[in-house]
């Protein structure tokens, strides 16, 4: 099912199928969803706020699930890398420094990587770059591979 649709009256040959459904529609769409089950009702609600809910229960005397409730008006955003990416689809998405050395710095402690990160990350040729995150990988090979996981465009 490569774009699944919800909608009220729709059958699912159980609980787990339509849990399946439901967890490639956030996919598909870009959305976080939650699911609660219970032994013969699944609820599907997107983020707090957003009035999107599917509810799902089994058919009396079945082993099938029918969709009871579908409400898939969206008024949660999708967030803003997805929305940038189809507003304007040639731009070039990009990591601020200022993020990726706050999510570095709650990941890995000491003053010396922090130090070596904010070095690496702003200087402005490649020897020097390179150099210091050299220095980084002798000080902490997981902090290297975190830091050197991410796009660098020169």
């Amino acid at each position: 099912m490569s774009n699944p649709q919800l909608s009220v009256g729709l059958l699912f040959t159980g609980a787990i199928d339509f849990r399946d459904v439901a967890r490639k529609y956030a996919i598909k769409n870009g959305r976080n969803m939650f699911i609660k089950n219970e032994k013969d009702k699944v609820r599907v609600v997107c983020s707090v706020g957003c009035p999107w809910v599917v509810y799902a229960a089994q058919v009396r005397n079945e082993k099938t699930f029918q969709v009871r409730t579908c409400h898939v008006k969206h008024t949660c955003g999708k967030g803003l890398v997805p929305t940038i990416k189809e507003l304007l689809p040639n731009s070039k998405h990009r990591h601020c420094l200022r993020h990726v050395y706050n999510n570095f710095k709650q990941k890995f402690n000491g003053l010396a990587l922090k130090d070596r990160v904010c070095k690496a990350t702003s200087t402005s040729n490649v020897p020097s770059f390179s150099r210091h995150m050299k220095w980084m990988k002798e000080e902490d090979r997981n902090a290297y591979n975190w830091l050197a996981s991410k796009p660098v465009v020169h």
